[in-house]
């Protein structure tokens, strides 16, 4: 294996992990705080809540509130364990983020595909000046070394 591949390889494999280490961080800080996740400032009907429940493993906030209270801490911790391991799984396999919260009848990948254009073409701008810069400030500090502009 030659040594700019194994450079790359690495790099590669760090960035998985990354992703991995912020995704677990965020999922498990967002069970921490109190309250439902499908449950914000709008009001959900009960139906399409118990099929959200359901479709992300959350099983346990479609049961009545009074159930829920009877739960053991365990119980909570198996329920959003599962459902940690589904989301990873359906992320993985069929790339599905799943709906927003914040937007209505819109998907994290709608979005992502929305944005993602601008965001290269900014991206891809900013480095070509960047890069005109910089070798133009190079040149520059070749042409006058040791003088003002080099220092």
């Amino acid at each position: 294996m030659s040594i700019p591949f194994r450079y790359v390889f690495s790099r590669l494999a760090q960035a998985v992990l990354v992703l991995f280490v912020v995704y677990s961080i965020t999922f498990w800080m967002l069970m921490a705080l109190p309250g439902d996740p499908f449950v914000g400032e709008r009001h959900v009907p009960e139906p399409v809540r118990q099929a959200l429940a359901q479709r992300y493993g959350l099983d346990y906030l479609a049961l009545p509130a009074a159930q829920r209270r009877q739960m053991s801490a365990g119980q909570i911790f198996a329920a959003k364990s599962r459902a940690y391991g589904r989301y990873l799984v359906r992320m993985v396999t069929a790339g599905d983020l799943g709906p927003t919260i914040s937007y209505e009848y819109i998907t994290v990948n709608q979005i992502i595909a929305q944005s993602l254009p601008i965001s290269v073409a900014l991206g891809s701008l900013a480095l070509l000046i960047a890069l005109w810069l910089g070798v133009a400030a190079g040149t520059a500090g070749a042409i006058t070394r040791g003088r003002w502009p080099d220092l």
